[in-house]
């Protein structure tokens, strides 16, 4: 059949219209050919498209019209003047009808006048001449018949395509093979983005739509609309109301309306796949974090971790463990939970993950091949901080939590590094099990409560140097280096910070008090830095 345009899909795409008549197809119909019609105007219009059938005699005729008829008279309604005949082929042309069918058998006219066909040819509207008595009724009937049985076809289409991806949503496939079956039904490339312009499925290749997605981000960001001349039909994927993403058909011919309506059943199907994950995700995430606060707790043993984790769907029996624990290096720059999980995915590293507010606790399962080196590397490469137990048996999976959690408070902080294990610890292992409760602190307050009354009174703050002393191991030198003060004035420093304190930084059990001290500072602060300056050991 003759391919129309019809109105675009939701961003205005044009697309053609298989499913419906146009007047050049009807002109085969068995009633045309008994009434031995002819196309005497309009022949470059023969693509218009039936709506339905009207027959009329009266002269204001357009004014009940809607467009897209095909009006049949006998001519009695057309007036007897030039003028007024060219006034009734324009008044039908403005209302848009598809065409004009006229009886020339004698009973108005035997031929059409001139005036008739100049203007119709003018107004570009197809005018049919039946050279014998035709019934109206059947000229109705047969094209009727015709335009229902092209409706039915198309619903039988768009039937199809509903029950395609109703099946795969059924079979619990993900939104991928949503996108695969669409470019499959289709014959034309199909790309899935989300809401940050990035491609999240990509099927049915070719090397244009290759060249597209290679620089997907200038194509996205293009207004798709008929003036564009993008090739591409977009349609938004909504999730609860809000535009999660975009699917885009990139195509080359226009699209058909049953094309556009597998489109629309596809966007569908992938806003239930998505709303599905994330439900699904919210839920495991709920198991998993029940899970892990319970053998935090010690309500349940690490072998009944594992035993509850096979619930779960994930079989960790007979492996070797890892606590991490992780959070993000800078507030504006996010490391949870789903980072994690991200990066443990890469590696098939089985895992149970818990957010716990502040940071996510992992139980990772080791792959048995790589093992702990691969987990270590990929951590490496992400943007968090993270405290990282010694690899454990599922019984010690309380204790390994715990080690990750004293490795990960003193990971904190801008200066230090953002993978510690818990082997590294030294005798920062001694200061991170005593931060759990108030000895620390009140061993801090002890041995640099008067400095830090000091400080907080003066501009001249004398801990960093007593900071930097420490890191140098004692060395007055470096440290005056690494203050970039000249070694006179770091003296000075350090005889007004003995008298303050009444030690003798000389002294090297002196030195280790206010090593000790300082390390415990810093941890605290590193601890209290997730909850806000504000709990800082400072005055």
């Amino acid at each position: 059949m003759t391919e129309a345009t019809g109105p675009g899909p939701q961003d205005g795409s044009p697309w053609k219209v298989p499913w419906t008549l146009t007047v050049g197809e009807a002109l085969h119909l068995e009633i045309f050919g008994w009434a031995e019609s002819t196309v005497v105007a309009g022949a470059a219009h023969l693509d218009n498209v039936i709506r339905w059938v009207h027959s009329s005699e009266i002269p204001d005729i357009a004014k009940f019209l809607g467009g897209g008829e095909l009006l049949l008279t006998a001519g009695f309604g057309f007036g007897k003047t030039e003028r007024e005949h060219r006034a009734f082929i324009r008044s039908l042309a403005g209302a848009g009808i598809a065409a004009l069918g006229i009886e020339i058998a004698g009973r108005v006219f035997s031929w059409l006048p001139d005036a008739v066909i100049d203007e119709a040819n003018t107004q570009g509207l197809p005018l049919i001449a039946f050279g014998r008595e035709v019934s109206f009724v059947e000229v109705a009937r047969q094209v009727h018949n015709c335009i229902v049985d092209l409706r039915v076809k198309e619903l039988m289409e768009d039937e199809i395509a509903t029950a395609a991806f109703t099946d795969l949503l059924l079979q619990g496939e993900d939104h991928s093979a949503m996108v695969e079956e669409l470019a499959r039904r289709l014959g034309h490339p199909a790309v899935l983005e989300d809401r940050a312009h990035q491609t999240r499925a990509y099927y049915g290749r070719t090397d244009r739509a290759d060249l597209i997605v290679e620089d997907w981000d200038q194509h996205s960001r293009q207004l798709h609309d008929p003036e564009s001349s993008t090739g591409c039909t977009r349609e938004p994927v909504v999730l609860i109301g809000e535009t999660w993403g975009h699917l885009h058909v990139l195509h080359t011919e226009p699209l058909s309306s049953s094309e556009v309506y597998a489109i629309g059943r596809a966007t569908a199907a992938i806003a239930i796949t998505l709303l599905s994950e994330q439900v699904r995700g919210a839920r495991r995430s709920q198991r998993d974090s029940a899970l892990i606060s319970r053998l935090m707790l010690g309500d349940i043993s690490g072998d009944g971790f594992v035993d509850r984790a096979m619930r779960l769907g994930r079989d960790v029996r007979g492996r070797s463990f890892l606590a991490v624990v992780a959070g993000p290096i800078e507030p504006d720059i996010p490391y949870g939970e789903t980072e994690l999980g991200q990066h443990l995915a890469k590696i098939k590293a089985p895992a149970i993950l818990a957010d716990t507010g502040d940071k996510t606790v992992a139980i990772i399962a080791l792959p048995p091949r790589r093992g702990e080196k691969a987990v270590l590397d990929a951590l490496q490469s992400a943007a968090g901080r993270f405290g990282v137990s010694r690899v454990v048996p599922a019984k010690q999976l309380r204790v390994a939590v715990q080690q990750a959690t004293n490795a990960y408070d003193v990971a904190g902080g801008t200066d230090a590094r953002r993978l510690i294990r818990f082997d590294d610890l030294g005798v920062l292992r001694l200061l991170a099990v005593l931060a759990q409760g108030p000895e620390l602190a009140s061993y801090v307050e002890d041995e640099l409560g008067r400095l830090l009354e000091h400080d907080a009174t003066t501009a001249n703050k004398l801990l960093p140097t007593l900071q930097a002393f420490v890191e140098c191991d004692g060395s007055k030198t470096d440290a005056a280096e690494l203050l970039f003060v000249h070694r006179r004035t770091l003296y000075n420093r350090l005889e007004r910070i003995e008298a303050l304190l009444g030690l003798s930084l000389d002294d090297s059990a002196d030195r280790m008090r206010l090593m000790m001290a300082v390390r415990g500072l810093d941890l605290l602060n590193q601890r209290a830095a997730v909850r806000g300056p504000a709990d800082k050991l400072t005055r």
